[in-house]
């Protein structure tokens, strides 16, 4: 659970950098980024019914 949360979270544009840390990207202010539930949930089901969602988009 924690490897989809993880890969599926939404990165924050602003704020401090990225940086790699356990196969994963992460930043002392933002954490891995915003959880993304349904894409989390999509990749543990393998499910493919993706209703708008963007991967790897960054948010502001």
């Amino acid at each position: 659970m924690e490897q989809a949360l993880k890969s599926t979270a939404y990165r924050y544009g602003d704020g401090a950098p990225y940086t790699s840390a356990g196969g994963y990207t992460t930043s002392y202010d933002k954490g891995t980024g915003l959880v993304d539930v349904v894409a989390a949930a999509d990749q543990l089901t393998g499910s493919t019914a993706k209703a708008g969602v963007t991967k790897g988009k960054k948010r502001r």
